[in-house]
């Protein structure tokens, strides 16, 4: 069902989310925690001929484990253990333990044992008899065991059977005329074959930013739980409005219904269901006496909340993001048991608006942007990937580290990429915190997927699994069946196109079919896409597959061009909503180092970085960037110039993203003649890393900042300066805003030579900026640079107005040595600053004797968390200040010890 029609008749709900489901909240009810590590009851794991039989952590992975008990190599991702520890993907791994049931357990009427992460294909045996099996590492699975348990001492037996060959096996077995493609991953990646024949995280057989660890374990919550009553097991909540149409104004009454699901032990008992949702001023409270009378109960309860009791969320920087407490409550009469769901609501409209740009002409298309509380919102963001491809590596602080620098490079919108996992409830809760919007993708990438019976059963039982558990979250904005499938089968990217027909039908019944149709069943209050990129509306208008996912005048796009010039704004597609689009990097030489060895590998084209580099040509297409744009070394190829590699794999990365991103937020008010234009959201790919290897990665995968999240910060700025040359060789100059507020103030424009911090020209306009607008303000002439046409130097003009980001612009690339001056940047000190957050704050004093494009700094210590408050800049002014902000405290000398500072002129004579 979609939210928003084509003739613009809108299904106006509001969203809000939940805590999940936490056993211990329960009263009355018994439980035993399979998590916990107890005297002689410890997990162990087993391989299948014995030879192995180590200690097991619950939630982990047998990777962990083995790592743990001395058995791998430390740290996994040094060198090549990626390759020499992929003898335990292939190995069948049994998890067990004792567990103790007491008669208080054993005198309820329905026990279960609750399973929340089973990865992947199992059978489960409790005293050794066979209570169930797993073949969906996204399914929480709930197995009865009553009939099988005892008093006293009891074991349980989780069987793991490889993920690789469970896959290949699967492979296999299907019809030899029509093989599910593709058949394999590229050889660059250095993966395993088939993932997407096993329901599992499909980034763990490896992709072109990560490497292949196909884990087995129990990698969340497991436990027993007893009832005599009922429990509340889900609850899917919904608000509706008195308001015709969303606006930022208060709604009247928000009416709050929570459609709850109970699991029942004991038909025809009474109970109360009870929804309290605490406003500012207290609570509203209903309460319903019920007689539940079948083993599965689906109950709706509703309250009303007038609309000056709660304020709205907004996305980050529009707004604030207030959350409130809602509860619901069964308690059961007969038996004194409760079960209670708390959760954290945030009030807020949503839509995704796709409108018919122009209704006389509808092959101009339709928009597609995000509006919020009645406001259109320009997305700003970027793509994630899991953040380890162990999930029990991921740690609460790696999770906040991640959200964190996303809120604080100004986005407002994340996309949960389709290849890895729907993620931890802790991101999510973050992400409401923040006010990141959320892209959530169904995990299914690049690949065509089987479509037979057992394999859609799973499948719908993993959207039920996942869409009740993070539905509730305001901050979940979108869902979107697929990455890149649609576009894949109409591209032929895999051969499909020798039985399109069988292909496109059984991609109609995966995506459409199961999971779009069960998706709008339980949360028809949000969009979901067929694919993406995909045309939206249009899409489905042309039967699901339409012939150009790309279209520019529809929905979404990826775009990625290597081989031209990725810092030439003309090169990139004049998109609706840019979802994905990137350049390659390397991270930085100490992230690096932790995992090579610096005598051996610690040069461009070693074994060992090809071996990182998964993506086909990726070593080439950066090189060829670097050589477009910037001095390139003399030999490449020697260990000497290593770092030097890196540096420039960062600068070209962070200048290809930033034009790109500029150009997108420029079209935000221009619509070209073809119906082109009016883009309304920008994501790049990608936002983290997953290990320290090649990627298009902001953050690398220790949690520091590489040079193009500092640029995403000033690029997402609320309002920017965008100059770019036009076609004719003009200069033109936007102001692009996203803020409510109309802004006046002067910009500034410098007019520099290279070789002089003395401005050729340097001129004040005075500019008013409205609110969310994109618009051009300045057109300078060419008559401007008539001091550069005849000189052997570069020129640069620099922008800079009040409380907006800096710019700059070259006129030409920096890429001649004889041009790029020394200029003896210089630390003149450092000094602590006295700030109201936790961590410590260092302000970094430098001088130049000239300007210094691309200005890096940063701190040898892989441990420090932290940010510069700029960095990779221009530096235009004899003497600048930049302040880092540690998250945790850190002694001013250990900072001082591992500060490292570069610029473009210390790689010129390599």
């Amino acid at each position: 069902m979609n939210s928003l029609l084509r003739n613009g008749v809108i299904l106006e709900l509001i969203l809000f989310t939940v805590l999940e489901f936490c056993w211990g909240q329960n009263s009355g009810i018994e439980s035993v925690n399979l998590n916990a590590e107890r005297e002689n009851q410890i997990w162990k794991a087993v391989n299948s001929n014995k030879t192995i039989n180590i200690p097991a952590t619950v939630p982990g992975g047998i990777y962990t484990d083995l790592e743990k008990s001395g058995l791998l190599s430390t740290p996994i991702y040094y060198r090549f253990n990626d390759l020499e520890t992929r003898w335990v993907a292939k190995e069948n791994w049994t998890f067990s333990r004792s567990f103790n049931v007491t008669s208080d357990l054993l005198s309820k009427s329905r026990i279960g044992l609750v399973c929340h992460g089973l990865d992947t294909v199992s059978e489960i045996f409790v005293n050794d008899v066979s209570v169930g099996t797993s073949d969906n590492m996204f399914v929480r699975y709930i197995f009865s065991i009553k009939d099988f348990l005892k008093l006293g001492n009891n074991t349980i037996d989780i069987k793991f059977q490889s993920p690789v060959e469970y896959a290949q096996k699967a492979w296999e077995k299907q019809s030899s005329d029509y093989p599910v493609l593709p058949r394999c991953v590229p050889a660059n990646y250095n993966g395993e074959c088939h993932a997407n024949h096993i329901r599992k995280m499909q980034a763990s057989f490896a992709w072109d930013w990560g490497p292949a660890y196909p884990s087995s374990g129990i990698y969340k919550d497991i436990y027993i739980e007893g009832f005599n009553g009922a429990l509340v097991r889900d609850s899917l909540l919904f608000i509706t409005s008195n308001v015709s149409r969303p606006s930022y104004t208060r709604a009247t009454t928000w009416n709050v219904t929570a459609q709850v699901y109970l699991e029942v032990a004991d038909p025809y008992e009474p109970g109360t269901i009870r929804l309290e949702v605490s406003t500012k001023n207290g609570s509203v409270v209903f309460e319903q006496d019920v007689i539940l009378t079948e083993n599965q109960v689906v109950l709706n309860i509703s309250v009303n909340v007038t609309g000056d009791q709660v304020n709205l969320w907004w996305p980050n920087g529009y707004g604030k993001q207030p959350l409130y407490t809602v509860q619901v409550l069964y308690t059961s009469n007969n038996y004194g048991e409760t079960s209670l769901k708390s959760m954290e609501a945030g009030f807020r409209f949503v839509e995704l608006v796709q409108e018919d740009i122009d209704f006389t002409d509808v092959e101009k298309g339709l928009t597609f942007y995000f509006r919020v509380n009645g406001w259109p919102i320009y997305a700003k963001g970027s793509n994630t990937i899991p953040i380890h491809v162990l999930p029990e590596r991921v740690t609460q602080e790696m999770t906040e580290w991640l959200m964190e620098s996303a809120k604080e490079a100004n986005m407002n919108m994340l996309r949960i990429w389709g290849g890895g996992i729907y993620e931890s409830d802790n991101l999510y809760s973050l992400a409401d915190k923040y006010g990141i919007m959320i892209w959530q993708d169904f995990m299914f990438a690049c690949s065509m997927y089987p479509a037979n019976t057992e394999f859609l059963e799973s499948v719908k039982k993993e959207v039920d699994t996942q869409v009740k558990r993070l539905h509730y979250h305001p901050s979940i904005v979108l869902w979107a069946t697929n990455n890149e499938n649609e576009a894949a089968l109409r591209g032929n990217w895999y051969g499909t196109f020798l039985n399109y027909s069988r292909f496109a039908a059984d991609y109609i019944k995966l995506y459409i079919d199961t999971i779009k149709t069960e998706v709008n069943k339980l949360d028809p209050s949000r969009e979901c896409l067929p694919s993406s990129p995909s045309n939206g509306l249009e899409t489905e208008d042309e039967g699901w597959i339409a012939k150009n996912p790309y279209s520019n005048l529809y929905g979404d796009v990826h775009y990625y061009n290597y081989l031209a010039d990725g810092w030439k704004w003309s090169i990139y597609p004049r998109t609706r909503f840019a979802s994905e689009y990137g350049f390659q990097s390397w991270p930085y030489q100490h992230t690096l180092y932790s995992v090579i060895d610096k005598d051996q590998d610690a040069y461009w084209n070693s074994t060992m970085m090809n071996h990182r580099q998964h993506h086909p040509l990726g070593q080439a297409e950066m090189r060829l960037q670097m050589q477009l744009h910037l001095p390139f070394p003399r030999d490449h190829k020697d260990t000497s110039t290593f770092e030097t590699m890196l540096y420039l794999a960062q600068v070209t990365q962070s200048m290809a993203v930033k034009a790109e991103t500029e150009f997108y937020r420029r079209l935000k008010g221009l619509l070209y003649s073809s119906g082109e234009g009016l883009n309304m959201g920008a994501l790049y790919w990608q936002l983290n890393d997953i290990w320290p290897g090649a990627s298009w990665a902001s953050i690398e995968s220790n949690g520091r900042w590489k040079m193009l999240h500092y640029y995403a910060r000033n690029f997402f700025a609320p309002v920017i300066l965008s100059p770019f040359i036009n076609q004719k060789g003009e200069v033109e100059v936007y102001t692009i805003s996203d803020s409510k507020d109309r802004i006046q103030a002067l910009l500034r424009v410098r007019l520099f030579q290279l070789d002089s911090l003395t401005p050729l020209k340097d001129y004040e306009i005075l500019i008013d900026v409205d609110p969310v607008a994109s618009a051009q303000v300045l057109l300078i002439p060419i008559l401007f640079f008539e001091e550069c046409e005849n000189s052997v130097s570069i020129c640069l003009l620099y922008f800079t107005m009040f409380n907006v980001p800096d710019n700059f612009l070259f006129l030409t690339y920096p890429k001649e040595r004889a041009v790029i001056q020394n200029p003896n940047i210089r630390i003149e000190e450092i000094t602590s600053v006295e700030t109201a957050t936790n961590g410590s704050t260092f302000a970094v004093k430098l001088s130049t004797e000239a300007i210094a494009p691309f200005v890096f700094l940063n701190n040898q210590r892989n441990d420090i968390t932290g940010w510069f408050s700029d960095n990779g800049f221009v530096m235009v002014n004899p003497i600048q200040t930049v302040y880092f902000q540690s998250k945790n405290y850190l002694p001013i000398d250990e900072f001082k010890e591992g500060l490292e500072i570069v610029s473009l002129h210390d790689v010129i004579d390599l």
